[in-house]
């Protein structure tokens, strides 16, 4: 806890912007394609960060390392496919833009390493590799099966019978679970393991796509 260092402003909170800005408008994007309009209509079909911000969640990531931004709201009972498909598809766009945008900030970084080391290693490569590493946490952390993280939802709509309703019904207290989980520490006894085949999975693509070609 403390006042963010210069560092953290210059870099790792632009990073955090992208991430939950991209990750947030996918579940939003999706859902409307999937003809259901109520992000639309709730101002978060956008990639502006204020929309999305939630204020505590913001103030922890600041002052604590991590935080949260506001779900996007969706109604499956208005999807045009299957509900479960349609919140099986809702869920996972969030953490594929993350993974999309760890692509290709990964794609970047060892671009300046061939070409450019100067930058690899400067200002630019630090934003980089910020945020490649902030999409990497928020796909990993958001596929935990805990809610009310999109992990939960996937696993809730796999299972069949009325898991969802349970789930539902814990969904309210779940940011209380999960803060619970956090200063117990279970969560980092999970977490570094699975960001680290993360990192490994997706700079080993990325290693062998450029390999191909240089």
């Amino acid at each position: 806890m403390g006042f963010p260092s210069i560092e953290t402003i210059l870099y790792t909170l632009p990073a955090f912007v992208m991430a939950i800005s991209f990750h947030e408008f996918a579940h939003a994007w999706v859902a409307d394609k999937l003809g259901d309009h109520t992000a639309r209509f709730a101002g978060r079909m956008t990639l502006d960060p204020r929309s999305h911000f939630d204020v505590f969640g913001f103030l922890l990531f600041i002052f604590a390392g991590f935080g949260w931004a506001k779900g996007v709201p969706y109604n499956s009972n208005n999807f045009n496919c299957n509900k479960r498909l349609g919140t099986i598809l809702v869920s996972i766009a969030g953490v594929t833009a993350n993974f999309f945008l760890a692509f290709i900030s990964a794609v970047i970084y060892y671009g300046l390493l061939i070409f450019d080391l100067s930058l690899a290693i400067g200002p630019i490569g630090k934003l980089i590799e910020k945020i490649f590493i902030y999409n990497i946490v928020f796909m990993v952390f958001n596929l935990l099966p805990i809610p009310p993280l999109d992990g939960s939802k996937i696993v809730a709509a796999l299972i069949p019978g009325d898991f969802e309703e349970v789930l539902n019904a814990v969904n309210p207290y779940g940011m209380f679970i999960l803060i619970g989980l956090i200063y117990l520490g279970w969560i980092d006894k999970v977490m570094p393991r699975l960001i680290d085949g993360a990192v490994n999975g997706v700079s080993g693509i990325v290693e062998f796509l450029l390999s191909l070609f240089f």
